[in-house]
């Protein structure tokens, strides 16, 4: 679903682009951006902001809404991590997107946020009658390297009428999926909302997933544990945050962070081919006419390299990527690279591009 409204923003963006007046339409298309951000995050707006909202709404935003159909009162996103920076460009132009998070055997949702309080990065607050904990300990990704102030990093537990008792004719994967009580006497670092305390009435879920709960209760999802990636320096580093970071990179379409078992952060980055175009065009650089060879352009390279290094400035040293590949196919489920539902297929990624791989961390390791 979040790689729906990325290409729903990206189609924005290129028509922003289209005709003669092209340069100033992009102009105020990303100031109408800017305004549209500063009017979300802002707890009072104020009566400059509120004008340059308004003047934004008449320009820009109203025509937005209009091409999603004009009567859009609420989206929803699930599925998979929606990037801060489009959630809150989306709800700051008056187009609400909550987002939610839930599972098959939660039937399925465990915590979304409401509508009249949209916080754009979490997945919102657990449902009346669910119960959430988080699983601190080593195991379960609670050593992660980050800091956190009073938030609780772990693997996020569920227990609640609306969790299934088991998987079908699955008694071995039913046993590890499910714990009876995590508070247990060797001192799994366990928290709950309120400083709840399980009493071991009731089962909990392991969901599998790396997520941290605020002090207000609120959910971040960071990752799947097994998509967390350890380097061999010991550092554990969750890529979807940072894949997060580019989703709205008018120069990158799409990039898939590595690393497990190796040095340092890698990348495999999809350029935006039609955003680089305009920027060689603009540039009067020549490139070449096949993608395969524009990804080995060293001006290519250097462009792509521009934007990673500005965005590493956002995270700790380890988990800044270091170096990338650029491949020239847009990942998609018709090439089977991502699944129906838009998620990366991560392993087949990984064997596709195994070549790329080994060119990134070949002479450094």
């Amino acid at each position: 679903m979040p790689r729906v409204y990325e290409r729903i923003f990206d189609t924005m963006r290129e028509r922003a682009g289209e005709g003669t007046a092209g340069p100033l339409k992009k102009r105020m298309f990303n100031w109408a951006l800017d305004v549209a951000k500063q009017y979300q995050m802002a707890d009072d707006p104020g009566t400059v902001l509120e004008l340059k909202h308004s003047l934004a709404d008449t320009l820009v935003y109203s025509d937005v809404k209009e091409s999603l159909g004009g009567n859009i009162e609420m989206m929803v996103s699930g599925g998979g991590s929606l990037s801060e920076d489009l959630c809150r460009m989306f709800n700051g132009m008056g187009i609400k997107i909550v987002e939610g998070y839930g599972l098959t055997e939660t039937s399925p949702v465990v915590s979304v946020n409401s509508p009249d309080d949209i916080r754009p990065g979490t997945l919102g607050l657990p449902l009346v009658g669910v119960d959430v904990a988080i699983d601190q300990s080593e195991a379960a990704g609670g050593d992660i390297d980050r800091e956190y102030q009073e938030s609780a990093i772990g693997e996020l537990l569920v227990r609640g009428d609306n969790v299934t008792s088991g998987y079908w004719n699955k008694p071995g994967a039913t046993e590890r999926a499910f714990v009876a009580d995590p508070f247990d006497e060797e001192g799994a670092d366990v928290t709950a909302p309120g400083d709840l305390v399980a009493n071991g009435s009731g089962m909990w879920f392991r969901t599998g997933d790396l997520v941290e709960q605020t002090p207000e209760g609120f959910l971040i999802f960071h990752d799947r544990l097994k998509q967390l990636l350890v380097l061999d320096t010991g550092k554990n580093v969750a890529p979807q945050p940072i894949e997060d970071e580019f989703a709205t990179n008018d120069r990158i379409e799409q990039i898939m962070v590595l690393g497990d078992g190796r040095k340092f952060v890698g990348a495999l980055i999809v350029p935006n081919f039609e955003r680089l175009s305009e920027w060689a065009d603009a540039s009067d650089i020549d490139l070449p006419d096949s993608r395969g060879e524009m990804v080995n352009d060293d001006r290519v390279i250097d462009w792509i390299s521009e934007t990673v290094a500005e965005t590493n400035q956002l995270f700790e040293k380890h988990e800044r990527i270091k170096k990338f590949a650029l491949v020239p196919e847009e990942w998609t489920s018709e090439n089977d690279l991502l699944t129906p539902s838009m998620k990366k297929k991560r392993r087949t990624i990984l064997d596709v591009y195994d070549d790329e791989i080994q060119e990134i961390y070949s002479e450094s390791e």
